[in-house]
């Protein structure tokens, strides 16, 4: 069994802790929030705009234990892609 967009995003990170750092990577602010027992995968998405695909395809990645080999793996910003007021305290 894999995460489906069906599923709560509460219940996607309780059955494969693998995945929380993919709801990082893609900036769902999802970890620890009372909602995520209420939004779907899907909702978390739309709400964040996250590109649904692109995250389900992340998300099975991780549960088959090869998420950072994934073509879709999100790297790490450099410093000097993110704006001035978020480098300035690095």
């Amino acid at each position: 069994m894999k995460p489906e967009t069906w599923h709560s995003v509460d219940q996607v990170m309780r059955q494969w802790p693998c995945t929380i750092s993919v709801f990082i990577a893609h900036h769902l602010r999802c970890v620890g929030c009372v909602v995520g027992r209420h939004h779907t995968v899907d909702e978390a998405c739309q709400a964040h705009a996250v590109d649904l695909q692109v995250f389900m395809d992340d998300l099975c990645h991780a549960v088959d234990g090869d998420w950072r080999r994934s073509r879709q793996a999100i790297q790490p910003q450099s410093p000097e892609a993110l704006p001035s007021a978020a480098t300035s305290s690095l």
